[in-house]
């Protein structure tokens, strides 16, 4: 969704090649490595943990939904947004025994089981992240090994598997309360509803004129990805800051992981005119970023949890010289 702070995208390998290995649920800062790894598995239950590594195809990824096939377990997979979380459904096409295996992507992570819920923890660049979520079918049972969690269900080919989360960079109570304000309930269908209609909201800001279809779809896809960044983080009214307290956000939600390398030359103007309350936000956030920033200066790079000092040169001031 525009400026989300949910956001999915296939693994990078993907682009270069047709095999992957478990896939994040969420991306935490564009471009970079996500977190809560899943993957679908039918096989022998003693197998379960081991190396997951497959090809997949039939690859639709739109602005409101993805969908892919894994060849080896014979799993279709579809996902859609909300704004801090989605819905996945993984619909097993052979007979067998049915799994989804989640592992952490980073040490220190961790995932459970309790009452119908999954629970989690992982690491990115030192900060927690959480995760909430719930199946639409009843496990048949768990297994938990080191830090991966298998959750197997007793379906037939042909059933689909529904995994609703939302996720928080506060704590868990935080990812539970965006659960239910957001996910519980939902199927992809209507999230990706939803999700088509906020986008066109946003890209029917500007109307286009002339050309040929194929140059009207180059554009609006271009502006499309204009909304990647910056990335809304504010939690009901709070945010996390990189002194990693929580505060209340006030009149301006809070924004960041902006690689202003990318942003500074248009994106940032265009902003100006078309989102001036949502641009406003975003220099506010940089001025709280170098207030709670340990090295005490406006971020050059910044990520969700901290600056990159990506690049050469300092391009924030900028971004402020634009809005003026």
């Amino acid at each position: 969704l525009p400026n989300a702070m949910y956001r999915f995208t296939p693994p990078a390998e993907s682009f270069k090649t047709d095999r992957v290995g478990a896939f994040p649920l969420q991306i935490v800062s564009h471009r970079d490595r996500g977190v809560f790894l899943v993957n679908p598995y039918t096989g022998s239950r003693d197998n379960v943990f081991g190396a997951w590594r497959g090809t997949w195809d039939q690859q639709h990824a739109r602005p409101e939904r993805f969908e892919v096939f894994f060849d080896e377990d014979w799993t279709a997979m579809e996902l859609a947004p909300a704004e801090r979380g989605g819905v996945a459904a993984f619909r097993f096409e052979r007979e067998g025994v049915h799994a989804l295996v989640f592992r952490p992507a980073a040490s220190g992570g961790a995932f459970s089981f309790s009452d119908g819920v999954l629970a989690a923890r992982d690491v990115y660049k030192g900060m927690n992240v959480h995760l909430y979520g719930k199946f639409n079918v009843e496990p048949e049972s768990v297994k938990l090994k080191d830090n991966a969690l298998a959750v197997f269900f007793d379906t037939k080919a042909g059933t689909a598997v529904r995994f609703s989360f939302a996720i928080s960079y506060h704590d868990p109570r935080q990812a539970a309360r965006n659960f239910a304000r957001e996910v519980e309930g939902e199927t992809v269908r209507s999230l990706a509803a939803a999700a088509r209609s906020a986008w066109n909201r946003t890209l029917g800001k500007i109307e286009v004129e002339g050309g040929t279809a194929a140059e009207r779809r180059v554009f609006y896809t271009a502006l499309w990805r204009t909304y990647e960044r910056m990335v809304n983080t504010t939690e009901e009214g709070r945010y996390i800051g990189y002194d990693r307290k929580i505060r209340d956000a006030g009149e301006f939600d809070y924004y960041n992981d902006d690689w202003t390398w990318d942003t500074y030359r248009a994106a940032h103007p265009l902003m100006c005119i078309l989102e001036p309350k949502a641009e406003a936000a975003k220099l506010v956030s940089y001025l709280r970023m170098a207030r709670q920033n340990p090295e005490g200066w406006l971020p050059t790079f910044p990520h969700v949890a901290s600056d990159r000092h990506g690049m050469n040169g300092f391009h924030v001031p900028v971004l402020f010289l634009d809005a003026l």
